[in-house]
């Protein structure tokens, strides 16, 4: 603040004693000093004013650091007019005054001597105010101000921070325009404000700011990963030190950078995961993540691109391939897979064939030097780029058209020589042996308890009625042909493509595209049925290794000595048109006949082979499944593959009849000391069947067998051979 520091010169009159008779010799008295002396400080200066002194014609102005003045020692302005600028001095110093009257008669004494401090003005309050959190700090930092000598600064846990105020602390004499507040409590907010000050004193507070300290932010999560999955993905990180939670970002592009457009945020998220669905199949996605905590939100992970699918469809079932003896081809077929993704919201899948020069096809099939490709064909496919007497070996796998790259596993493999008809099998019981490589049913055939030979329930009746007077609708639940993908223009269909030609007579082989089908019948009552069980003729006339594959096929039949039997099924007449056992190709001439027998198929089927146990002791279960047990389920190892079968089923043989079918592998035999020796082969018919959630009873009995070797239980529910292992 300005000063004002005056002093008052105070004159002393002295009695003169005049001698008597002392005249005119005296000289005249010297001037009387100024009186009233005053100084006002300034911004280096002081103003020094005195009045006027009459008879006077000028002044000395004497000024000195130090007090007192002395005219021997103190600077002297002669001349000095009031009232005296005293200019270029330093704000703060003291400086001190006194001032002499000069006339004719000389100079007076010094007047009563005046101190004065010259002053700055009072700095404007600092501006630009920041208040910068840190991990138990705040840095305070502001805009210089024009002559300011150091600031204070001022704060508070409470809002209103007023210089002198209760609760208010302050730090002065700062000389930088910055300060590192430190030692402060996380998460509680400090406010804050600064003044100027100077000579001339301090400013008015600046603005108020606060700031609440923090701990540092968490770190940027790391092993970001995403999982595929249908319609949606599944993303993992690793979590990160501090972190209360996550943020997920994602984008339909490459480069994500949060809040800029199309970028997505997902925020909240406690654990170390997150699935984002509701996302289109085949797209792909761009993700990052962050870990938020105290400190605020860290850098962004690694970013990573994730393409969500559907779950691959199962791999085609009963794959064949046939070599007809006069055309160099070779003729694949397969099952259609159905009720994919489901049985409510089936889509029609692709199939792509594969085909090698060496057996082991899926271990290959990917390796373009090695297997050839065939994509997206239907069967039957036709392979005419074959050389004659060559051996092919081949796998099928189905996709989904709209996103080709969703694609099975292989199926199991089939192989077919040219220059000699034949082909790999395919079926229940891992294939091979004498089992039958097509799906075109010759002999009538009854489902017993309403289900197909693949575990889909049967709606439809033979042949059914279709759009057209000339071509019937067909139930694809039963697992025989037509196929789903097929069309047919006529019923049968005998396809003059793949027609031979056999002393003068048109044939039409198996599991090509001619198709047709013999009658079946649904017992949809759930009436209670008699059967005849017939062992395969191979299986107690053959001799066995411990390395040998049994094959194990049985049927149920139905003839016109079963009680009930008074009419008679339409039935496909067969040829053998080339080959034996596994190159055997059989065909129909397209004509039909009248026939009482007719084949049976029990889904509650069971196979059960026990190693006979020697000297006493408990028989060894090597292998024990019934048909419904494998419903819904896929196994591969058709065609002769080494593949070990776990399930139990039935197919179609070569002469169009369904057996129920398994080859034994003793090679594979595992819990028993020694191999050879006695095997009690047991076929039985379960009490009941599960499917999905139902429960289905036996609708069989077992009332006559053709195998004098065989053994029928007394309640026609089981049947059994036993075949010895040298």
């Amino acid at each position: 603040m300005n000063k004002w520091l005056s002093g008052t010169l105070v004159a002393c009159t002295l009695g003169l004693l005049v001698a008597c008779g002392g005249g005119s010799d005296n000289p005249p008295p010297r001037p009387a000093a100024p009186s009233s002396l005053s100084v006002e400080p300034g911004d280096g200066m002081n103003t020094v004013q005195w009045p006027a002194v009459a008879g006077v014609t000028s002044y000395n102005l004497y000024w000195a650091e130090t007090t007192p003045v002395a005219k021997a020692t103190a600077q002297m302005v002669a001349g000095a007019v009031s009232p005296y600028l005293h200019t270029g001095r330093t704000n703060g110093r003291l400086v001190y005054y006194a001032v002499t009257s000069v006339n004719a008669n000389g100079e007076s004494d010094l007047s009563t001597e005046v101190g004065a401090m010259p002053v700055a003005p009072v700095p404007a309050p600092p501006g630009t105010v920041n208040a910068t959190p840190g991990d138990t700090m705040v840095t305070i930092d502001w805009a210089p101000v024009s002559r300011a000598d150091s600031y204070n600064l001022y704060w508070s846990t409470a809002a209103g921070v007023v210089p002198g105020g209760a609760g208010v602390t302050k730090i002065g004499n700062i000389q930088a325009t910055s300060y590192a507040h430190v030692n402060l409590t996380n998460g509680t907010t400090y406010h804050y404000v600064v003044s100027a000050s100077n000579t001339g004193g301090q400013s008015v507070a600046s603005t108020e700011v606060s700031a609440t300290p923090l701990p540092p932010a968490p770190g940027a999560p790391a092993n970001l990963t995403g999982t595929t999955g249908d319609t949606h993905v599944h993303l993992s990180w690793s979590s990160s030190l501090g972190a209360t939670s996550y943020n997920v970002y994602w984008a339909s592009t490459a480069g994500i950078v949060p809040g800029a457009p199309g970028v997505t945020q997902i925020t909240g998220i406690v654990a170390t995961s997150y699935e984002p669905s509701g996302l289109t199949n085949g797209d792909t996605y761009h993700f990052a993540v962050s870990a938020v905590g105290a400190g605020g939100e860290s850098a962004l992970s690694a970013e990573i691109a994730v393409r969500p699918l559907p779950p691959a469809p199962p791999a085609p079932l009963g794959l064949t391939a046939i070599a007809p003896k006069d055309v160099t081809q070779v003729t694949v077929q397969w099952f259609d897979v159905t009720d994919y993704p489901s049985a409510t919201a089936p889509i029609q899948v692709g199939y792509n064939l594969y085909r090698g020069l060496q057996p082991g096809v899926a271990t290959y099939y990917k390796d373009a030097s090695r297997a050839t490709k065939f994509a997206n064909v239907t069967a039957p496919f036709v392979d005419a780029a074959v050389s004659n007497a060559t051996t092919y070996y081949y796998v099928v796998t189905s996709f989904v058209p709209a996103l080709p790259d969703v694609e099975s596993a292989a199926s199991g493999e089939v192989s077919a020589t040219t220059g000699r008809a034949g082909g790999g099998g395919g079926g229940g019981g891992g294939g091979g042996g004498d089992t039958g490589f097509g799906n075109n049913l010759s002999f009538p055939l009854v489902f017993a308890d309403g289900y197909g030979v693949a575990g889909a329930k049967i709606a439809g009746t033979w042949p059914g009625v279709g759009p057209f007077t000339t071509v019937p609708s067909f139930d694809f639940n039963t697992g025989l042909r037509p196929l789903s993908t097929e069309t047919l223009s006529a019923f049968p269909l005998l396809s003059s493509n793949t027609a031979v030609s056999l002393g003068g007579v048109t044939y039409y082989p198996q599991a090509t595209a001619s198709t047709w089908q013999a009658e079946w019948r649904n017992n949809a009552t759930g009436a209670q049925m008699e059967v005849i069980v017939d062992w395969g003729d191979a299986l107690l006339s053959k001799t066995y290794t411990a390395s040998s594959i049994v094959r194990i096929e049985t049927v149920l039949k139905q003839d016109a000595t079963i009680a009930g039997v008074t009419d008679t099924m339409t039935a496909y007449r067969m040829a053998l048109l080339s080959g034996s056992r596994t190159t055997e190709l059989q065909g129909t001439d397209g004509t039909t006949l009248a026939s009482a027998p007719r084949n049976v198929f029990a889904i509650n089927a069971r196979l059960k082979i026990e190693k006979i146990a020697t000297g006493g002791g408990a028989d060894t279960v090597v292998f024990d499944k019934a048909v419904y047990e494998g419903f819904g389920t896929s196994e591969e190892g058709g065609g002769g593959s080494t593949v070990v079968s776990t399930k139990y089923g039935a197919e179609l043989n070569v002469g169009g009849t369904l057996v129920y079918g398994y080859n034994f592998r003793l090679s594979s035999v595992t819990g028993v000391p020694d191999k050879t020796g006695q095997y009690r082969i047991t076929f039985s018919l379960d009490p009941q069947a599960t499917v999905g959630t139902e429960t289905v009873p036996n609708h069989v009995t077992m009332v006559a067998k053709s195998d004098a070797g065989a053994t029928l239980a007394a309640d026609g529910l089981s049947s059994s051979v036993v075949i010895t292992v040298n």
